[in-house]
């Protein structure tokens, strides 16, 4: 049965936008009241310019709002009431370059967590677990309360993100190196990676020239393909993190009184995509604190997540036929 009655009537007069950036692109959504995608556009977001931090942002904005007009039926952009922005970082120089191009719609900005639990729950209550460049999990109860877990960084937590991985793995090829373990395939891997003739010489450039967040993931990447090839130390890496990011679930359902429902489940980030030692892991640790979880990818692309949060600024009802169109426009926006 509609919860919304047959009497319940789609409100198609205003316009909202969901702005999505990472620290490369940027890309725009703009549906109705209803759900429906009506145009959507992309831009290439250049490095931060030290002498004028919004250039790149209204130069982005700009070319990828022309393009989502372009793609629309709409002659401007008077009818967005509100827009939201999901963004790894930049999120407030994007928004206030927002605010300048459409100063009468409502800014809001946030980051990807918000986005990541509305692309698997569409409003609804459940928990997302965000694995990136860091770690956090975030969950909603059927009576509106949310809770964060994890989010702590790189010196105080973020365990089974990415960069965590890699210093896990500096540790397993150190203690092999030390006879403290196993040799283990990721010390040639690693050495390969970093252009290093020996242990010494990685430790004395890591030394020198620390690695960023980015660099760190794209490394973790190397777990990964050692791990694939049955390296014992490499896929041990991977099932802890996906141990400490089911923890992050588990904490979050506990809090919330929901390890006893069929409680839904997203994950989302570059953590998850490295093997089935990590997804296995976090599978049995969410069973093991909540056995009834339905586990899965967020079921839409973030930028639809980040419309949802805008529809529901608007007080919009995500009914089923809204939840049906948003799905649909997530196909057309991959």
């Amino acid at each position: 049965m509609d919860p919304y009655g047959d009497d319940y009537s789609e409100d198609t007069s205003f316009r909202t936008l969901a702005i999505e950036a990472d620290k490369n692109h940027l890309r725009i959504a703009m549906s109705d009241g209803a759900g429906r995608l009506l145009g959507w556009g992309s831009a290439e977001l250049t490095p931060e310019d030290p002498t004028n931090p919004a250039k790149t942002e209204s130069w982005a904005l700009s070319l990828a709002l022309q393009e989502t007009l372009g793609a629309s039926d709409e002659e401007d952009f008077s009818g967005v009431l509100t827009a939201r922005v999901t963004a790894v970082n930049r999120w407030n120089e994007i928004a206030a370059a927002l605010r300048a191009l459409l100063p009468h719609g409502r800014v809001i900005a946030e980051g990807i967590p918000r986005a990541a639990l509305a692309a698997t729950t569409f409003g609804e209550a459940g928990v997302v677990v965000v694995a990136d460049e860091g770690s956090v999990a975030l969950g909603r109860c059927p009576q509106g309360r949310e809770v964060t877990i994890g989010g702590w960084g790189a010196t105080m937590g973020d365990e089974g993100s990415c960069p965590w991985m890699v210093r896990q793995a500096f540790h397993a090829l150190t203690q092999a190196a030390d006879g403290r373990s196993e040799p283990t395939a990721l010390t040639s891997a690693f050495l390969r990676h970093f252009h290093a003739s020996n242990l010494m010489a990685l430790r004395q450039r890591l030394d020198t020239q620390p690695l960023a967040s980015d660099a760190l993931c794209a490394a973790a990447h190397l777990i990964s393909h050692v791990a694939r090839e049955g390296d014992a130390a490499a896929q041990a890496v991977l099932a802890e993190a996906g141990t400490e990011l089911g923890r992050l679930a588990g904490a979050a359902l506990s809090r919330l009184g929901m390890t006893e429902t069929p409680a839904l489940v997203g994950r989302y980030g570059q953590a998850f995509t490295l093997g089935e030692d990590l997804l296995r892991a976090f599978t049995e640790e969410v069973r093991r604190a909540a056995p009834h979880a339905q586990i899965t990818p967020t079921r839409v692309p973030l930028i639809i997540g980040t419309l949802v949060l805008a529809l529901e600024d608007m007080e919009t009802p995500i009914t089923p036929s809204v939840r049906s169109r948003l799905e649909a426009a997530g196909a057309d926006c991959r």
